[in-house]
């Protein structure tokens, strides 16, 4: 694994080649396919191992950082694949949120009537955002899907989510991010089922 403090310029222009990658259309994929001997054919076109990548606003503000433990680009499927992914969205206003998995994949997609990244993160899934106040939501379910661009988070599994308050059990969300509205869903098994920790109607009794 690569030293952040020693390495982050050789990532930062990798990554930034990476980009390139997705943004740019390849004309002559059948070429190069053509050219590569067939033990080569599934190997990424870009690995990083260690890598630590940071997105910047237009007006300098940090977006988001991402750090996996690897990185294995596919320029042929326009594929990225991650391993034990580490999300953070910032935010101007908001605390930010953290995201992890075990496996990630970024994929180009489109929200919002927008082309941009989609990143689908799979097994062990957290979404995490810790207040000023000790107030905290957290949440996990078996994979989510990201929009790093818009903050929007999507979801049609089983999700369980805990805060300071109690804990709620649904199937599937949507949620702005950058706002907090989480949407919550269900099906004939499974209603959003919430249960309030003692010391919150404890705490609302005495008041």
């Amino acid at each position: 694994m690569f030293r952040l403090v020693t390495t982050v310029c050789v990532v930062l222009v990798i990554a930034g080649a990476l980009w390139l990658f997705w943004l740019q259309p390849s004309g002559n994929e059948d070429a190069m396919d053509t050219l590569l001997p067939p033990e080569l054919a599934d190997e990424p076109d870009v690995l990083i191992q260690g890598a630590f990548i940071r997105q910047f606003e237009l007006t300098g503000d940090l977006k988001y950082t991402l750090r996996a433990a690897e990185i294995r680009h596919f320029d042929r499927d326009t594929l990225t694949n991650l391993s034990k992914p580490e999300l953070v969205l910032f935010d101007p206003v908001e605390p930010p949120w953290n995201v992890s998995a075990i496996r990630g994949q970024i994929t180009e997609g489109e929200h919002s009537g927008l082309a941009q990244e989609k990143v689908e993160l799979t097994d062990d899934v957290v979404l995490l955002q810790r207040q000023a106040d000790e107030g905290f939501i957290e949440i996990h379910t078996p994979g989510l899907t990201i929009y790093p661009d818009s903050q929007y988070a999507e979801s049609s599994l089983d999700v369980m989510i805990d805060t300071n308050v109690g804990r709620t059990k649904a199937v599937g969300l949507t949620g702005d991010l950058a706002t907090g509205v989480i949407k919550l869903g269900s099906n004939a098994k499974q209603r959003v089922h919430t249960i309030v920790l003692p010391q919150t109607l404890s705490g609302r009794h005495s008041s």
